[in-house]
């Protein structure tokens, strides 16, 4: 835990100094405070350094360490003309570090440096206030959820610096990045039709008709997942089928009730939040997408892995919860969100998807 702490402290600070002494730009008469990008810079090594040198950490480690070193010995013509690898673009990008090096662990660190680095790219253009956006990607679990489900996290991370394009309405631009986060992750071709009903729907039909077909969904299981997997056969993801009719491994139900927090604060305070950031609901539907995942991983803990995709937009929500307000009512929401989402971390880190015992990789051999 002293290595979770140390690392908090570290971006929380470096993040805080980064928006003191942040400039202010002026684009089409807006200013727009830019985070100094040497304090960023310093939360970026702190997190890469956690993420790409740890060792034996996260249920996946064995099994990336497995694929990495394998892919490794490939050539390019057995990686494009094989049927039995699939995401290519990952396992390509696997190969090009194994030109390089032959121990895996560089290739962690370049997957954390990745994934880290485009998720602060973004949080620097939408969180706000920065520092507790910041601290949010780590007591929200965003940060390390990636340690598990890495080519799923490339793939997310690609998607949600792209929020930009969402946000916008720029659809070809969106649908090209998911497009090619689907070479990564092929389930990455979910968020096209996240963006489809975000954006171009009724959204109080569409939260509505969600609603009821993942409350049917979480009430007739076994069925849904037999359907579901009658479609799915022959496909990549066909071998699924006996690990998600388990239900004897559901997610934590804590992790739900956390995930409904922005979901209900928006809808409590949505004419502040539309008034002071009114794109901001085309994020807010992407989390509540996210959040019948997550009720629906209450019955399979394995489902949760597609709320990967969705669980980062919370970090841009919640923290706007302290910037409605007036006065000391936004400090006092910040220190709430900060210390409650403190807690919630410290209590589930040491029970969840072998994160501790942390350990670090032996560079020195």
């Amino acid at each position: 835990m002293e290595i979770y702490v140390a690392n908090l402290l570290v971006v929380y600070l470096s993040s805080c100094f980064a928006r003191i002494i942040a400039k202010t730009r002026r684009i089409d008469q807006i200013s727009i405070l830019h985070p100094s990008s040497l304090f960023i810079f310093i939360a970026l090594c702190s997190l890469v350094t956690v993420a790409g040198l740890r060792y034996k950490v996260g249920t996946d480690y064995p099994t990336y360490y497995g694929l990495i070193s394998y892919f490794y010995q490939l050539s390019v013509d057995q990686i494009i003309n094989s049927n039995n690898i699939s995401d290519k673009g990952f396992v390509l990008i696997t190969w090009l570090i194994g030109r390089f090096t032959d121990e895996a662990q560089v290739a962690f660190f370049i997957y954390a440096l990745l994934i880290i680095f485009l998720v602060i790219l973004t949080i620097k253009d939408f969180g706000k206030p920065f520092e507790l956006a910041m601290a949010l990607y780590i007591t929200g679990f965003a940060y390390y959820s990636s340690f598990n489900g890495m080519r799923q996290w490339i793939a997310s991370a690609f998607i949600f610096w792209a929020i930009r394009y969402l946000l916008k309405g720029n659809w070809k631009k969106y649908f090209l990045v998911v497009i090619l986060s689907s070479t990564l992750h092929l389930s990455a071709l979910l968020m096209i039709v996240a963006y489809v009903l975000v954006r171009w729907t009724n959204w109080k039909y569409t939260s509505i008709g969600l609603s009821i077909f993942f409350g049917g969904a979480f009430i007739l299981y076994s069925g849904f997942i037999e359907s579901l997997f009658s479609l799915l056969d022959g496909s990549q993801y066909g071998h699924y089928d006996s690990v998600l009719k388990s239900t004897d491994n559901g997610a934590n139900i804590f992790r739900i009730l956390v995930w409904a927090v922005p979901i209900v604060s928006w809808y409590l305070f949505r004419g502040k939040f539309e008034q002071t950031w009114p794109e901001g609901k085309y994020v807010l539907r992407l989390s509540f997408i996210g959040f019948l995942f997550a009720v629906l991983a209450l019955k399979n803990a394995s489902i949760y892995r597609i709320c990967m995709y969705f669980d980062i937009y919370n970090i841009l929500i919640v923290p706007r919860l302290a910037t409605i307000f007036r006065g000391k009512v936004n400090y006092v929401i910040y220190y709430c969100i900060f210390v409650c989402y403190f807690l919630y971390s410290y209590m589930l880190l040491p029970y969840d998807s072998n994160l501790l015992p942390y350990r670090f990789y032996n560079i020195f051999g």
